[in-house]
């Protein structure tokens, strides 16, 4: 015996023999069993002072989302203001637009999609995401969603919303559509003739992944957006291309461009700004520099002017356009251009929807003019001016804009 003290199990420090109530194993040390148990409760011992200064973080990859009761929205007026600065239209549009949508969503069995969110719940999602800045990420967290699940459902509508473009956007299908177009603009300023206003605005987008073609003269990444409005402000003929293309190539290569005479009344014309090429269907303002003393007498400066008022319709159009979809006026968040393009035209599909159904939120035209509407023009080089057109369409449709100037100077002065 080494002369352990009794009692309780201890380590003899001269032999290494364990002891357990003061009895030994009779003087003979185990060393390899006895190191091995030693070593075995160090580490023990070390693992419980590791964890127990171990400080512990709560996890941070969890979906936290808020439930809403859409439903009561739908039904209370108290939450009308609500819809007007969420969802840019009021409560009785809103509701008239899911049942219109509805017929075109049955095919997608939107109702199946998630039972977890109502039909109008999804709705008011795609209007949210377009009418705000805030992208997919704040649409999910005001409705109590994922993200993921939030860009499907968006994607899905865009997709729904551009092919409803033909029903939506066109030009009129009868002689009596046509005659109310052009009697609604001649109430404006007693130009006669007129059955479309055309223009086009830029609207950025994220840098594409083939980006050449698609930086515009500021150097921005953009989509040129070319549009074609009657007296009411609806689109009725839409033309998307990259951003460095100019009025003048849209329309060279839009379909508008080259039906325009087969489809518009005889001796009927539309009006632009100085971005298109004079054309006897086509009638732009006068320019100082293409006169021959290079300054501009009465009779075309006041032209000019009821041309500009006139012209104001579309240029009102895209700016509550703007104003309504809030997405339009940032750089797009869409990598893919197909989803960037179905985006802008529902868009401009929701503008008419909603213009027929006469939401009155935008009925007035916003005081401040779209900055971007005056869209790549043509560089006047001295001494040539570019047409894209024979000199004898040219001189037909200066002779018709003579004319017009020559009348409505005359009506001023009676």
């Amino acid at each position: 015996m080494c002369g352990c003290p009794p009692g309780g199990v201890y380590g003899c420090l001269h032999c290494g023999t364990v002891m357990c109530g003061g009895l030994s194993d009779g003087g003979t040390c185990g060393r390899r069993d006895v190191y091995a148990v030693l070593a075995g409760s160090i580490a023990a011992a070390a693992v419980c002072i590791a964890m127990s200064s171990v400080t512990r973080t709560e996890k941070y990859n969890l979906l936290t989302v808020t439930e809403i009761d859409f439903q009561a929205f739908l039904v209370d007026p108290v939450y009308d203001r609500w819809f007007m600065d969420n969802l840019r239209c009021n409560q009785v549009s809103f509701v008239e637009l899911c049942e219109l949508l509805r017929v075109e969503m049955a095919q997608y069995s939107l109702d199946n999609y998630t039972k977890s969110h109502s039909y109008e719940k999804k709705v008011a999602v795609v209007l949210y995401f377009l009418g705000s800045q805030g992208g997919y990420r704040e649409v999910a967290a005001v409705f109590g969603m994922s993200k993921s699940w939030c860009q499907n459902i968006v994607h899905i509508f865009a997709e729904v919303l551009a092919g409803m473009a033909s029903s939506w956007i066109h030009l009129p299908t009868s002689d009596l559509e046509w005659q109310q177009v052009e009697l609604g603009f001649r109430s404006n300023q007693n130009m006669s003739g007129i059955v479309g206003d055309i223009d086009g605005t830029l609207i950025e987008i994220q840098r594409p992944k083939d980006y050449d073609g698609f930086y515009n003269r500021h150097g921005d990444p953009s989509l040129n957006v070319q549009a074609m409005v009657d007296h009411t402000g609806a689109f009725t003929s839409v033309d998307i291309r990259p951003g460095s293309f100019s009025d003048r190539r849209i329309w060279k290569m839009s379909t508008l461009g080259r039906t325009f005479r087969t489809k518009f009344p005889c001796g009927s014309y539309i009006i632009g700004d100085s971005g298109y090429a004079l054309f006897p269907w086509l009638i732009v303002p006068y320019l100082p520099h293409e006169e021959p003393n290079k300054t501009l007498s009465s009779c075309q400066r006041h032209f000019n002017y009821i041309h500009s008022s006139t012209r104001m319709v579309v240029e009102c159009a895209f700016g509550r356009l703007k104003e309504r979809f809030r997405m339009l006026k940032i750089p797009m968040s869409e990598k893919s251009m197909t989803q960037t393009s179905r985006n802008v035209m529902a868009c401009m599909v929701l503008h008419n929807i909603l213009l027929r159904l006469h939401d009155p939120l935008f009925n007035e035209p916003d005081s401040e003019r779209d900055r971007n509407i005056y869209c790549q023009p043509e560089p006047y080089v001295h001494g040539r001016t570019p047409v894209e057109t024979s000199s004898v369409l040219r001189s037909v449709g200066r002779f018709k804009r003579d004319r017009i100037a020559q009348t409505l100077f005359k009506m001023t002065n009676e």
